[in-house]
This record gives C-alpha cells, sequence and structure tokens, in this order.
C-alpha cells in the first residue's frame, strides 16, 4: 500500500516537472467512505467496508485553450468476512487533452491504465473516454462515454459506461453536484445482462486557502453472475487546488479535471 501511496506522489512530481515551462495548474485530493454493501451477492456474509483514496493531478496550457493533464490515483478498499480479510488496491495512471474555454465549455479525450491487487490476483485494464462539459451561468452540465478492457485472472473483461452529471453553483463557495453513472459488462464476450448502475449527490465548500470539502451520499445497484446487489456510500473529501483562484465555478473551470473511475468489470469495486 504505501509503496502505491509513493507512486502517486512521485508521479504528480514528475508531472510537475514536466510543465515547469508552462502555466500549471492541479489539484491534490484524498478521501474516504463508507459502504454497505447487500449481503445477497455474498452469499450472507458481511462486506460493509471502508475505502480510501488519494489522487493529484498537473494541467498545463499547450495553447490559450487546449490542455493537457497528467493524473494519478492510488483507492484502498478494506472488506471484512469475505472468506477472509482482504484488501483491494487499485493503482491510475493516465492523462486527458482537452480544448476548454472557461466562458463556453470542455471536450476531451481520456486515456488511463489501472492495475487492481485482489486476494493474490491482479487485474490490468485501460480506459479510453470521450467527455464534454457545458458550462452555465451558475451551472456545468457534463457527460461522458468510455471503454474499458481489463484482464483478470484467465477471464478477458469489457466495460462500456457513460455517464451525466450536472453542478449548481448555490454560491461562490458552494456547489451541490448530481452524477449517474451506467456500465455494462462481458466476460470473454458473453454479457448475460451484468451491469452497474449508481447515482451520486456531491455539496462541495471551498475555504479561502482553496481548500474544499466535499460531503458525498451515493447509491449503487446492479447484477452480477445472475445475482442483484445494492450499495449505499457516505464519504467525505478534501481537495485542495493549485494555479487557480478565485470562485468555486471558476476553480472548476481552470483547474484539472477529475479523471474517469472505471471498476474494470469488478462490479463490487465501486
Amino acid at each position: 500500500m504505501m509503496k502505491s501511496i509513493l507512486a502517486v506522489g512521485v508521479s504528480v512530481i514528475a508531472f510537475g516537472a514536466v510543465s515547469a515551462e508552462a502555466k500549471t495548474f492541479g489539484h491534490i485530493a484524498g478521501s474516504v467512505n463508507y459502504l454497505s454493501v447487500d449481503d445477497i451477492f455474498f452469499g450472507g456474509k458481511d462486506t460493509d467496508r471502508w475505502q480510501y483514496d488519494v489522487q493529484g493531478a498537473v494541467g498545463f496550457d499547450l495553447t490559450p485553450n487546449w490542455n493537457l493533464q497528467l493524473n494519478a490515483d492510488f483507492t484502498r478498499d478494506n472488506w471484512s468476512n469475505f472468506a477472509v480479510d482482504e484488501g483491494v488496491d487499485a493503482l491510475s495512471l493516465g492523462g486527458i487533452a482537452f480544448w476548454r474555454d472557461p466562458s463556453k465549455g470542455l471536450l476531451g479525450v481520456e486515456v488511463n491504465y489501472t492495475h487492481v491487487d485482489f486476494a493474490s490476483q491482479s487485474n490490468d485494464g485501460y480506459l479510453l473516454a470521450l467527455r464534454g462539459e457545458y458550462f452555465g451561468a451558475a451551472y456545468t452540465i457534463g457527460g461522458r462515454i468510455y471503454w474499458a478492457p481489463s484482464d483478470f485472472y484467465t477471464v478477458d473483461l469489457d466495460t462500456v459506461g457513460g455517464g451525466l452529471s450536472a453542478t449548481f453553483y448555490t454560491s461562490d463557495k458552494m456547489a451541490v453536484s448530481l452524477r449517474g453513472n451506467y456500465q455494462d459488462y462481458s466476460f470473454n464476450g458473453n454479457s448475460n445482462d451484468q451491469y452497474n448502475l449508481d447515482i451520486t449527490a456531491d455539496v462541495e465548500y471551498l475555504f479561502d486557502n482553496n481548500l474544499s470539502l466535499t460531503g458525498t451520499l451515493g447509491y449503487n445497484t446492479g447484477n452480477a453472475f445472475g445475482s442483484d446487489f445494492d450499495t449505499l456510500t457516505v464519504g467525505a473529501k478534501l481537495k485542495f487546488y493549485f494555479g487557480t483562484e478565485g470562485t468555486l465555478a471558476n476553480q472548476h473551470r481552470t483547474s484539472t479535471l477529475e479523471p474517469t473511475v472505471s471498476n474494470l468489470g469488478i462490479i463490487w469495486f465501486d
């Protein structure tokens, strides 16, 4: 776990060095979530768990409107009573190239590589996404679609997903966001109606020192191997913006973007 966290830190420092000649901007964030999981999928075992995440991103301007972002993310899931106590570790490295006009919106393409370790097994996967946002006077509307192929055990997994988001700025320092995401995934080309749907609400407050606090409430439902499952998530995140200033809306529209998250076909790794 410590090696993965250090890898995130080293990657962020390296990204900053690469972009030293250009205007830089970015964010560093850490979050903790508590997930309450319906136990039907796991045969009656208690699978409530804690999830910890650390993330960093650095962006720099290639032209007044074209930007390149590099990001790193490490997530640790602590399971209880899943046969034995286990942890799921995921390290993701990637980048986003995007056109952005802070008064209009953005369009971009994103790629990343993710490595997941679970119960002495590993899962390596990639993600390719197209994303865009429209900036209104007091709101932002966003959407993305993505494809994430991966290998787990001896199985080829393919995840196809898409999401929509809406952020409403209730004041210069506060925003309320609603996000929905749907994923359909197949094992060796066979879908078997396996899917994942989550809906999340966030409230973010920006302090005067470019540090923000976000509270999260999420609901996830899906089906895998013929069993339905549901997950309720409650969480909090601290996020520090650098290289940008002003209102929370301006921070969102001039700083780095939140990377797209795919569970690479592991539907319980939300």
